[in-house]
């Protein structure tokens, strides 16, 4: 694998996604961890909207998650690879890259405000303020919500009950709901539309230029913690060309008390944020 096919696959799935009761400790294939092996059908038949209260009740209780699966990335061409994500709750999110053999080639981290972006094969990291990438629009609680297909409030963390009134429940032409903040950004307006207790889609748009945005989530089913997504797929512009991102999960492990962290490799180059637009914007 190339310099520049390393650093796409590292940029663009960190990109993206920052844009995305006692349990068994041993790993389980979805096979085993899910009730269904089909997608479930959502939570509620009925066709009137939940209370805000029904869908924090059917919220997944957690500390800690490893999710092992695979991620495709493109722009222009595409690219695959195994990963294992890694989840401490209102803490630290990361994307391990392990493209041959299960070995780890790459690595990113998010924690607080800061991006890590290691590349462990050709020895090359970057360092960032998420604020500098993107703009001040998700943090790690926003971003732990979307990989686990569930409601957020920007700055606010996952809906629960300190900020249940801060959402609200309207209906949709489809005869679904969506859930939307009460009050929106000033840069910005954001909703969910709902699968039942889950995000079905995560629209953005900026009020600047009219960007919009969209995170889709499909594959549910039910785990032994909650129901979650096990497909989330985006399209964003970047670098001038539509770039493809797909988070495809095959198993998961809840609550093991696990700790992360990322190291960057003795004498690795340092990449300025700039400097790796220019690499994946290269064909």
């Amino acid at each position: 694998m190339s310099r520049i096919s390393v650093v796409r696959l590292l940029l663009f799935a960190g990109l993206v996604s920052v844009m995305v009761s006692c349990r068994s400790n041993k790993a389980v294939s979805m096979d085993d961890f899910y009730e269904e092996s089909e997608e479930t059908s959502a939570v509620s038949e009925k066709s009137d909207i939940p209370d805000i209260s029904e869908i924090i009740a059917g919220s997944p209780e957690w500390t800690d998650v490893i999710i092992s699966g695979n991620m495709t990335v493109g722009m222009g061409s595409s690219l695959k690879s195994a990963v294992v994500v890694r989840m401490i709750k209102d803490k630290s999110v990361s994307i391990s890259i392990r493209p041959i053999l299960g070995i780890e080639m790459g690595k990113i981290y998010f924690e607080g405000d800061t991006v890590t972006v290691v590349d462990k094969y050709h020895k090359a990291y970057m360092k960032e303020s998420v604020g500098n990438v993107l703009g001040d629009y998700l943090d790690v609680p926003a971003l732990q919500s979307l990989l686990l297909s569930y409601p957020f409030l920007i700055g606010g963390g996952a809906l629960c009950e300190e900020n249940r009134d801060d959402f609200e429940a309207v209906p949709d032409e489809d005869g679904g709901y969506s859930i939307l903040p009460k009050r929106q950004p000033e840069v910005m307006e954001y909703g969910f539309d709902m699968d039942g207790y889950n995000i079905r889609h995560f629209n953005m748009s900026l009020k600047s230029n009219g960007a919009a945005y969209s995170v889709n989530f499909s594959g549910f089913k039910v785990t032994e913690n909650g129901r979650i997504a096990t497909s989330v797929k985006s399209d964003i512009p970047l670098a001038g060309a539509n770039a493809f991102f797909e988070l495809n999960y095959k198993s998961v492990k809840w609550d093991n008390g696990v700790s992360d962290s990322v190291t960057v490799p003795s004498g690795a180059r340092r990449y300025a944020f700039s400097d790796i637009m220019k690499l994946i914007s290269q064909q």
